[in-house]
C-alpha cells in the first residue's frame, strides 16, 4: 500500500522536485526573454500613459482656471454694476 501511487500525486518525492526545477527554470527564462523581447515596447508603453496623463491633469488644470476666472470676472461684474 505504500508503495501505490495516490492519485493527483507524484509517484516519487525526488520525481516531484525535479519537475519543479524544471517548471522554475522555464518561468525564469520565460520571464527574462519577456523583457529582452518587449523592453522597447514596455518603454514606449509607460511613456505614453505618462505623457497621456500629463496632459489629462493640464488640461483639468485649465479648464478649472477658466472656470474659476469667469466666476470671478462675473461676481466683479455684478458687484460693480
Amino acid at each position: 500500500m505504500e508503495d501505490e501511487p495516490r492519485p493527483g500525486r507524484p509517484v516519487t518525492a525526488c520525481g516531484y522536485a525535479n519537475i519543479s526545477k524544471v517548471l522554475v527554470s522555464l518561468s525564469d527564462d520565460r520571464r527574462k526573454n519577456f523583457y529582452q523581447d518587449y523592453r522597447g515596447k514596455i518603454i514606449v508603453v509607460v511613456v505614453v500613459v505618462v505623457v497621456v496623463v500629463v496632459v489629462v491633469v493640464v488640461v483639468v488644470v485649465v479648464v478649472v482656471v477658466v472656470v474659476v476666472v469667469v466666476v470671478v470676472v462675473e461676481v466683479v461684474v455684478v458687484v460693480v454694476v
